[in-house]
């Protein structure tokens, strides 16, 4: 569960570096093209090591955690490919604005699981 938790805890820091690079971009009116396309990488094998673990002798309650919380970075890596796609192939400004919404969306989504998540681990059921 320690591990999990590790891993999960870089998840969201590179959530956050990249919604902040993306929002520097904008301010600068620049279009970010290689930092974002490797971070979005990143994240999509961190994705992959993290689930394929918690699949693998996981308990009752962390299999619970491994579906609600994996579709959840699933997601969230979607996001992030959609993001990275519309920015580096220069979609209208709309476009990449949509997608940023909603890439912040599943960032607080993946925040309000990892409450659940540590509510869980120091519960002593």
């Amino acid at each position: 569960m320690r591990q999990y938790q590790t891993e999960y805890q870089m998840l969201l820091r590179a959530l956050k570096l990249l919604l902040e690079a993306v929002a520097l971009s904008e301010l600068q009116d620049a279009q970010p093209r290689q930092p974002l396309q490797a971070l979005s990488a990143d994240l999509m094998e961190m994705y992959a090591a993290l689930s394929g673990r918690l699949r693998v002798q996981v308990s009752r309650g962390e299999l619970e955690i491994d579906l609600v919380l994996g579709a959840q970075i699933r997601e969230s890596c979607d996001a992030i490919q959609d993001l990275v796609g519309r920015l580096t192939r220069g979609d209208p400004q709309e476009h990449a604005v949509a997608a940023q919404s909603s890439l912040m969306h599943r960032y607080s989504a993946l925040l309000f699981e990892r409450c659940c998540v540590r509510a869980m681990a120091c519960d002593p059921v």
